[in-house]
């Protein structure tokens, strides 16, 4: 962007070019006034197939559950919710090249190929009407029956990112554009790092992207970071002094594992940062 560098007085840019004294006046070439117009058009692009199943079962001794699959694939020109703003700083779901929009088609934001959840209910079977000890005295009653587990399960697949140019302007001066995937990447290219380190080696990585040219969109979301998994678990009591009273005890417990998934938003995705590249920041799951 020689042209900014050029136009604004250089204790802006910090470029050393427009500097007092400079021949050229300022604010020649750019309006201050704005640097980009928003515009709203229904032309979007989406597509979504999924394949999904679901399993309900009630056994007999007061277990039930629900096991649900889904196995999709969503892809779009952007994807953003209503509720986020239109600035680009807050979301990525800006049109690079207006005249090409197709250039940004790829997996959704939200594409998780593989999507399992499941849900479970067990009375235990101790106590009074239950199968074991049904003729139990009252007391002992109090003591060993009454009692449930119940818990969910959640697990999907990597969620999809992408590689962001760095601070290049190629094709639209307010938005940065996403770096060009050249490739190729192999599985082992791919293989997932320890810790907050996304890849085994961010370099390789890395080193298949480039700025893009004058045109150029980028390519949107070509790589999988951390998906999300996760156990709740509750153990619940219940009291029946009368017949008409019942008093329940409740105790959850979330993330049962302590697992830790990490966030694909928080992920260093710049080419001008390479020393950040591919290290997450923040996690998706709570300890």
């Amino acid at each position: 962007y020689a042209l900014l560098n050029l136009d604004l007085p250089d204790s802006q840019t910090g470029a050393g070019l427009n500097v007092p004294g400079h021949s050229y006046p300022s604010y020649r070439y750019y309006h201050n006034q704005y640097s980009a117009l928003y515009s709203w058009r229904t032309i979007g692009t989406s597509n979504y197939n999924a394949l999904q199943v679901t399993l309900h079962k009630r056994f007999s001794e007061g277990l039930q559950g629900d096991f649900n699959y889904t196995w999709s694939k969503s892809m779009d020109w952007t994807s953003q919710t209503e509720r986020i703003p239109t600035s680009g700083g807050n979301n990525g779901a800006q049109i690079m090249n207006t005249w090409q929009p197709n250039q940004l088609y790829g997996p959704s934001d939200f594409d998780a190929r593989h999507q399992i959840n499941a849900n479970w209910v067990f009375d235990l079977p101790f106590g009074r009407q239950r199968k074991f000890a049904s003729n139990m005295n009252p007391w002992l009653n109090a003591l060993i029956g009454g009692w449930q587990l119940n818990g969910l399960f959640r697990w999907t697949s990597g969620l999809p990112w992408t590689v962001d140019e760095g601070s290049t302007w190629p094709t639209n001066w307010d938005e940065e554009g996403w770096g060009i995937f050249q490739g190729p990447l192999t599985a082992s290219d791919r293989k997932r790092g320890s810790g907050p380190n996304a890849f085994a080696n961010s370099q390789t990585v890395f080193d298949a992207f480039r700025v893009d040219y004058p045109g150029e969109s980028g390519t949107r979301k070509p790589l999988r970071g951390d998906g999300y998994f996760g156990i709740d678990a509750g153990l619940a009591k219940v009291f029946q002094p009368t017949e008409r009273v019942r008093l329940r005890l409740r105790w959850d417990v979330f993330n049962v594992t302590n697992s830790v998934r990490f966030d694909v938003s928080s992920i260093g995705t710049r080419l001008d940062q390479p020393a950040n590249f591919g290290i997450y920041t923040q996690t998706l799951t709570n300890p």
